[in-house]
């Protein structure tokens, strides 16, 4: 540390001469004391600035060095807390195993089903597929009614909602955990194999499970064969339709044409009742001609075949009940319109529950073991939890600890160095006053000679 601004007694510098003939010159006691006061003033601020400092200020070279890790220090560091690092690994440990017995246990049902046969399919319309119906088709629409919300969400409500301990305000929420319990994939197929959908439902009781899949595995099943039953109907419908009414337009055409026969008929009976012919025999122009043939087609007028002959005609077109067997095309049509109306009461009586639309690959039994939670990985899982955690905590305590010990090792050698050079100080103010009064001009103002 530094004077309070004049050198010591053994010194002789309070005048300055250029040779020994020249008188000395004392210094100003004043500015001696001044400069003392501007010492001490300047040694106190340190020390304030030192007490009130956390932590001393590091050099950079010193803080690169101390980053580098010391593993014997940390090794020292886990040794010395090795009691918590083992106290908090075994109370983790205690806890995950706890949790791997208590917690309730998920049992998943599954089935794999894949597309149906062509027999099975022919139970339905005899083989006669009048909708293009094909296995793959069929795989499809199962895959679509399987996750059809609305299927879903009506299964849940008819089974499985009245089951519910404590049936919430809306049962969307109750619904919400039903589809997140059903799980469907599906995977395509594969050059020269089936295309087949996996099916998983997951329940708290492995009987709840079985029971639930197989229901509504069922119910999609039952869906699926009455939209092929709706569809078939659809498409009968449709083609039978259209045949009743090209029978009917032709049945409509032949009724007109036989009103335009009777009337012709009765205009040629007046005419040969007029003419008093009452058959074609009396007329020897009509000796030879074939009464076989079609009056329309007579190259004679009609009133020469007599009235009598007419008035029969006239009589039986009148008395006709079923002209459809006299016209062209319409008894084929009328069979295949009949043979459309068999298939669809044949349809319409087979039982859905009788068909299946696809082929169980894995047919779903009850689960024998959950499937969580894993009692062995959450035990595992939570030791090295328990592990990792003790030794961070170990870390963290040790070097807080000594990083608080550095600081207050810092702290109390400032405040020593700053109190020795207080006292410093002070001991060669009091030297300086000292030899002030022995001075003989002490306190009187000199004047260095002119």
């Amino acid at each position: 540390m530094g004077n309070c601004g004049f050198p010591s007694r053994r010194s002789r510098p309070f005048f300055s001469s250029s040779s020994r003939s020249e008188r000395p010159v004392p210094l100003n006691p004043f500015s001696i004391l001044l400069a003392c006061a501007q010492n001490l003033y300047s040694q106190a601020g340190r020390m304030q600035t030192n007490n009130s400092s956390s932590s001393p200020i590091t050099p950079y070279y010193q803080t690169s060095q101390n980053d580098e890790i010391d593993l014997m220090e940390l090794f020292y560091a886990l040794k010395k807390h090795i009691g918590l690092i083992v106290s908090i690994t075994l109370a983790f440990a205690c806890l995950s195993v706890v949790y791997a017995v208590t917690a309730t246990p998920t049992y998943q049902a599954e089935a794999v089903i894949t597309e149906p046969t062509l027999t099975k399919l022919n139970k339905l319309d005899n083989g006669i597929n009048l909708i293009q119906l094909t296995p793959e088709k069929t795989l499809q629409r199962l895959h679509k009614a399987l996750i059809n919300q609305d299927l879903q969400y009506q299964f849940f409500i008819d089974n499985l909602y009245d089951a519910v301990p404590t049936n919430p305000v809306s049962p969307f929420a109750a619904y919400a955990s039903f589809q997140k319990s059903l799980i469907v994939k599906t995977s395509n197929a594969k050059k020269g194999q089936h295309s087949f959908i996996e099916v998983n439902y997951q329940a708290d009781n492995a009987v709840e499970a079985q029971s639930v899949l197989s229901s509504y595995l069922a119910l999609v099943n039952q869906t699926v064969v009455q939209g092929i039953k709706d569809n078939y109907s659809a498409t009968i419908q449709g083609k039978a339709s259209n045949l009743e009414h090209t029978i009917n337009r032709k049945v409509m055409a032949a009724e007109r044409d036989i009103q335009g026969e009777i009337a012709r008929l009765t205009e040629a009976a007046t005419i040969a009742r007029a003419l008093n012919i009452q058959s074609s025999t009396s007329n020897t122009a009509l000796t030879n001609f074939n009464l076989t043939s079609e009056i329309t087609s007579h190259s004679l007028p009609l009133y020469t075949l007599g009235y009598k002959a007419i008035e029969i005609r006239i009589e039986a077109l009148k008395n006709r009940k079923d002209i459809t067997s006299f016209i062209s095309g319409v008894p084929e049509l009328q069979a295949e319109l009949e043979s459309l109306k068999t298939i669809d009461r044949t349809i319409k009586a087979v039982d859905v529950t009788t068909v299946e639309a696809f082929e169980f690959e894995k047919t779903p039994v009850t689960p024998v073991s959950p499937i969580k939670p894993k009692k062995a990985l959450i035990a595992v899982l939570g030791t090295l939890l328990g592990g990792m955690l003790g030794v961070l905590i170990a870390l963290v305590k040790y070097f807080t600890g000594k990083r608080q010990e550095e600081n207050e090792e810092g702290t109390n050698a400032d405040s020593g160095d700053a109190k020795a050079d207080t006292s410093k100080d002070i001991a060669e103010t009091k030297e300086a006053i000292s030899y002030l009064n022995t001075l003989p001009n002490a306190g009187k103002k000199t004047t260095p000679a002119g």
